[in-house]
């Protein structure tokens, strides 16, 4: 469909006039309606109809004209950033992050960022490692957190450890292991039900599985659910334990939390650059990452230091 065919549908849907929309684009009224009719031809329903009043929308093109109109002005927002990267009047920087901001303080770090930079623009995405890994290799982003065993599978990069978190077991109230402070791969062996946090990384769950499976444990007992919610949902409900990387605090969980003590059982997170690639923006926020993640928990593990 061609921006022209747009303008002038648009154009028309706002004055409901041919001849106030042909003004307004310095176009010939009959060239605005052999416009229409060509937009009408290539979708294949009427998006307009005659009344008393002029020019007024079908229902379905009502709903065209909000589709259309969003298109545009994703359009000319996209130019204008362009333009403004051209002129070299602002800078440009997207980073893939693997958890909702909230989990490691990011959306804090991100406010320090943008207060440090005012004429930088910043984009988060946030999905699931794959796909930041994916969208990371084919150049859609500049810099990617997650979790270092993730970050190990990529090639060519530079990788920076930030911190380290336990992962925590919530249990549910009265449950025998409520109280206390650290909890086994021993002391979960015999409950009948594990409720898995989907946020941990593939990688770091078959760690963490041989561990379990080391010392005993069923590895049919881990359930996967899709939200964090659910594994907290299920803790409440009293149908098992759940396990979930320690990036949000205690506190948040309103429940019994114990650190969960099994070997190569910690989440580690990093960020991960392209090597020999010179962005002075993203070496700002890898620095101003490190900084406030070390300040915060002044902690990095031996295998990364």
């Amino acid at each position: 469909m061609k921006f022209q065919r747009i303008e002038c549908f648009l154009m028309v849907a706002r004055h409901k006039s041919f001849s106030r929309a042909a003004g307004d684009l310095f176009m010939a009224q009959s060239s605005v309606t052999g416009q229409i009719k060509k937009l009408e031809e290539e979708v294949g329903f009427q998006v307009m109809e005659l009344g008393r009043d002029g020019v007024r929308l079908t229902p379905v093109g009502q709903r065209l004209r909000e589709e259309l109109k969003q298109i545009m002005e994703q359009y000319t927002s996209a130019v204008s950033l362009c333009q403004r990267i051209a002129r070299e009047e602002t800078s440009f920087l997207s980073v893939g992050y693997p958890s909702p901001p909230e989990w490691g303080n990011m959306s804090e770090l991100i406010r320090l960022f943008r207060q440090e930079n005012p004429e930088a623009l910043l984009k988060l995405k946030l999905d699931k490692g794959r796909q930041l890994l994916e969208a990371f290799r084919t150049g859609a982003l500049d810099l990617i957190f997650g979790d270092m065993g993730y970050l190990e599978q990529l090639s060519g990069v530079r990788i920076f450890p930030l911190f380290m978190a336990p992962f925590y077991v919530l249990v549910p109230s009265g449950h025998e292991l409520d109280g206390k402070e650290t909890v086994t791969a021993e002391d979960i062996n015999c409950h009948r039900a594990f409720c898995l946090s989907p946020e941990i990384p593939d990688i770091t769950i078959g760690l963490l599985s041989t561990r379990m499976k080391e010392a005993g444990v069923e590895l049919e007992r881990m359930i996967p659910v899709t939200h964090r919610e659910d594994v907290v949902a299920s803790v409440y409900a009293g149908m098992g334990l759940g396990i979930v990387p320690g990036t949000l605090g205690k506190d948040y969980y309103q429940t019994h939390v114990a650190v969960l003590d099994a070997p190569r059982s910690s989440f580690y997170l990093g960020c991960a650059c392209r090597a020999g690639v010179e962005n002075e923006l993203r070496d700002r926020f890898i620095h101003l990452a490190r900084n406030y993640w070390w300040m915060r928990q002044r902690t990095h593990h031996d295998r990364y230091s």
